[in-house]
């Protein structure tokens, strides 16, 4: 009874966990320049997480797919968020969702484009200066579709392109500040990925404890038998 008992959570916390599931995109790229804290020729990565809340926003928001294009965007306080947290190295805080700002993620002909910006970034700096914009743009991974005519969760559709993703043309990263100061790095990889949450500590843990009873279990019955 008590096998039994801890195979059900178990599988109870692995379906939990897939469809609570966030998606990250991370973005490695070289400094073009010495700035901000950069050094050029030096690699950095930046983290874009998806939230997997966000839902088809105000119509004037910009959304789009029209078989051109796939764009969720976000415009309006109004809307839902698109980013649960953007973060990156050099960038210090954490990721709050301003007053006014715009995110957007979108795939096309191009690649694909990760933009955040706001007058400033509420809760993140670089080098002591409020961070303004964060875009990863044209990032050529093979095999994206972008022909969906409706809306589409997000998180959904990059589920299908869970891996690590190498190129040596095409991206970019963009960062700027406050004060209008500008890097650029030249995109080197791209990495989606699924996002650990605390229920996947659960789940490990209830694995673990599931493993530790089974096996004292037949311990128990081993001795018990001689």
């Amino acid at each position: 009874m008590k096998k039994k008992w801890i195979i059900q959570i178990f599988i109870f916390l692995f379906i939990f966990e897939a469809s609570a599931s966030l998606i990250s995109v991370s973005v490695t790229g070289t400094a073009n320049t010495n700035a901000m804290g950069y050094t050029q020729g030096e690699s950095y990565a930046f983290t874009w997480v998806v939230n997997n809340d966000y839902t088809d926003p105000w119509q004037y928001s910009g959304n789009n797919f029209n078989g051109n294009e796939n764009k969720w965007n976000v415009s309006y306080f109004e809307d839902s968020h698109l980013w649960s947290s953007v973060s990156g190295d050099g960038i210090i805080g954490t990721y709050t969702r301003p007053t006014y700002f715009r995110e957007q993620l979108l795939v096309n002909d191009k690649g694909l484009r990760l933009w955040a910006a706001t007058s400033t970034f509420s809760g993140l700096s670089v080098n002591g200066v409020g961070v303004d914009t964060l875009v990863a743009y044209d990032l050529g991974i093979p095999g994206l579709d972008y022909s969906d005519t409706s809306f589409i969760n997000p998180v959904t559709y990059l589920m299908d392109y869970i891996g690590t993703y190498a190129y040596l043309t095409g991206g970019a990263i963009y960062l700027d500040d406050e004060n209008r100061d500008i890097i650029e790095f030249t995109a080197t990889s791209v990495t989606i990925g699924v996002v650990p949450e605390p229920t996947t500590v659960l789940l490990f843990l209830m694995g673990g404890v599931g493993a530790w009873l089974l096996r004292r279990n037949k311990i128990k019955n081993r001795e018990d038998a001689e």
